[in-house]
C-alpha cells in the first residue's frame, strides 16, 4: 500500500482559537477570504496555513487586511498572509505583529494592485457560479418519494 497523499481536512480541534471576536470578517468588498469558509483561516496545519497565505497574497485588500488584524487585537488565525500564533506563544505573535505593521504600511503599485483585482474578480465569478449551481441544483432537487407497499 503507497503513502496517503491525500491533503488533510481541518478538525474541530484544528480550527479552535484563543480569541473569542467574531469569524473573520473581510476589510472592504474586494477582500478574497469572503469566499471561504471562515474557519478555514483558523486551521493550525501548516497545509492549510499555506493555502491562506497563498490566498492573501493574491487579494487586493492584504494591507487592510493587516490593519484591521491590528486593530481589533487578533490573535490567532492567518490575516493579510500572516499567520498569528494565539496568546500562548507571545513571543511569535508579536513577530507575527511586526510582520503586520510591515504590511499595513505597503503602499500597492499600480501594476500589483491591478494583478490583484483581476485575480479578485475572478474569484467572485467563480463565487457567483457556485451560487448560481447550488441555487439550480437546489430548485431542481427532486420531492421526497413515499413509497406504498
Amino acid at each position: 500500500m503507497g503513502a496517503d497523499t491525500t491533503t488533510p481536512k481541518p478538525s474541530d480541534e484544528d480550527t479552535t482559537r484563543t480569541e473569542t471576536s467574531p469569524p473573520r470578517s473581510s476589510p472592504n468588498e474586494h477582500g478574497l477570504c469572503r469566499h471561504d469558509d471562515p474557519e478555514a483561516w483558523f486551521a493550525k496545519h501548516k497545509v492549510h496555513v499555506a493555502r491562506a497565505v497563498r490566498i492573501c497574497f493574491n487579494c487586493p485588500a492584504q494591507p487592510a487586511c493587516a490593519r484591521n488584524a491590528l486593530d481589533r487585537g487578533e490573535t490567532d488565525g492567518v490575516w493579510a498572509g500572516v499567520r498569528l500564533p494565539g496568546r500562548q506563544e507571545w513571543e511569535g505573535l508579536d513577530d507575527a505583529r511586526d510582520r503586520l505593521e510591515m504590511i499595513a504600511d505597503w503602499q500597492l503599485n499600480s501594476r500589483e494592485h491591478q494583478r490583484r483585482m483581476v485575480f479578485a474578480d475572478s474569484m467572485n465569478a467563480i463565487a457567483a457560479n457556485r451560487a448560481a449551481q447550488h441555487r439550480l441544483a437546489t430548485a431542481n432537487a427532486p420531492k421526497a418519494v413515499k413509497y406504498s407497499a
